[in-house]
């Protein structure tokens, strides 16, 4: 059963993905006084990785899930938090724009250009991201439109265009 209100995070939990910064926004919320919802937790640990500590009690770690599943978390989220330090394309930004999920993450590597205007870009520290998951919680006006432009922009990508473009760009290398 899942819970009426959970953030989301999607990714190998591995320190690039920087899932320990979501533990101190954690943290930081308990602190203040102010309680976030639970996080779930979709990913697996790479052998050999240390974990990033002691989860707030609240925290659910799925593993992983198929792809049915996976589609009606992103659906029933409050947000994804995406706090990578790098990233080579940023599938779950994607994913989860393109089933009304809102995204937060910070402005690195492709982020920017996955995703758009669409995301909520937030600087990669613990008040920055608490304050962006506590205003996608309790603003829906702002949420509606972080959904909205969600939608028109993970349109821009698929698998189709990508190939498209892709076998355009070795006909020109052919000449």
């Amino acid at each position: 059963t899942l819970p009426p209100e959970f953030f989301l995070f999607v990714g190998s939990l591995e320190p690039g993905k920087n899932l320990g910064l979501i533990r101190q926004v954690y943290a930081l919320a308990e602190s203040q006084g102010k309680n976030l919802p639970p996080l779930l937790i979709v990913g697996a640990r790479w052998a050999g990785v240390g974990n990033e500590g002691q989860p707030p009690k609240n925290w659910h770690y799925l593993g992983h899930v198929d792809d049915a599943v996976l589609a009606h978390l992103y659906r029933k989220a409050t947000a994804l938090v995406f706090p990578t330090k790098y990233e080579g394309f940023g599938f779950p930004v994607v994913e989860a724009m393109s089933l009304g999920c809102p995204v937060i993450c910070s402005p690195v590597a492709s982020l920017p250009e996955v995703g758009g205007d669409a995301a909520k870009f937030t600087p990669a520290t613990p008040p920055s991201y608490l304050e962006a998951m506590i205003l996608v919680m309790h603003e829906p006006e702002v949420r509606a439109e972080i959904i909205s432009k969600g939608f028109k922009q993970a349109a821009r990508f698929s698998w189709h265009r990508c190939a498209t473009e892709t076998l355009e760009i070795y006909r020109a290398l052919a000449g």
